[in-house]
């Protein structure tokens, strides 16, 4: 028997064995996954290893255009408004919006907070999300963990035309400066070089950064406080 099964067996995973849990979202499985791995990262184990079983290949919370216009045409609207509603929708995809993120630190021994708003040009709020996180090492891990969790929402959402937005000038200088040059060099700071590296592979589409003042950020700033004060759970709405 493999280490695999024995692992498996040991923990009464079955393979016949649904992993969807009700009331979670989909992102819940990405996040859970991403801090997993940053934990075999950061401690000292010769050979880490884990197993995970996750649903993912049916979610609830993501729609495809395919079943939209089978459902529209099973409702008996003709195809002339099939081909409206979809031009509707990718209008509204490929439209230029505009993401601030931010963090709450207190210390290392503390949770924080993040939150995220996006908006579009002429400000019009659109969609949020905050949620509290274990504690971190410093408040530019829990910025790089704001920014990367926002970009795995939006991804989800299918947004493809962002502006990525923050006050750290750390974090978004140096994204701001992989996309100038084309390249992926090594940050100085290498506790969030894990995250930046998440950051730059998902932002490959038509994702940008920009560097912005703290009272530009405030709406961000806001919800990570008040997620960190709550001890919220991870939100979107």
């Amino acid at each position: 028997m493999d280490l695999t099964q024995a692992f498996i067996n040991s923990t009464g995973m079955q393979s016949k064995k649904s992993a969807f849990i009700p009331g979670r979202l989909i992102t819940d499985n990405v996040i859970i996954t991403h801090e997993l791995l940053h934990s075999l990262r950061i401690k000292k184990i010769k050979h880490p290893f884990m197993a995970l079983k996750l649903d993912i290949a049916k979610a609830f919370d993501k729609v495809e255009w395919t079943y939209v216009d089978d459902v529209l045409k099973r409702l008996g609207f003709a195809e002339k408004w099939c081909q409206w509603c979809r031009v509707a929708k990718e209008i509204w995809e490929l439209s230029h919006v505009f993401l601030n993120s931010d963090a709450s630190w207190i210390d290392q021994h503390s949770k924080a907070g993040i939150g995220w708003c996006l908006h579009d040009a002429s400000g019009r709020y659109i969609l949020k999300g905050y949620a509290s996180i274990d504690p971190t090492d410093s408040a530019l891990e829990a910025e790089a963990i704001a920014l990367r969790e926002s970009l795995l929402t939006l991804k989800r959402l299918n947004y493809r035309n962002v502006t990525f937005c923050g006050d750290s000038l750390t974090l978004y200088g140096h994204l701001m400066k992989v996309a100038k040059l084309g390249n992926q060099t090594p940050s100085e700071h290498a506790e969030i070089q894990g995250y930046l590296d998440d950051i730059i592979t998902l932002a490959q589409d038509s994702y940008q950064f920009s560097f912005i003042g703290r009272k530009a950020n405030s709406i961000a700033d806001s919800l990570a406080k008040e997620a960190r004060v709550n001890n919220s759970s991870f939100v979107v709405s």
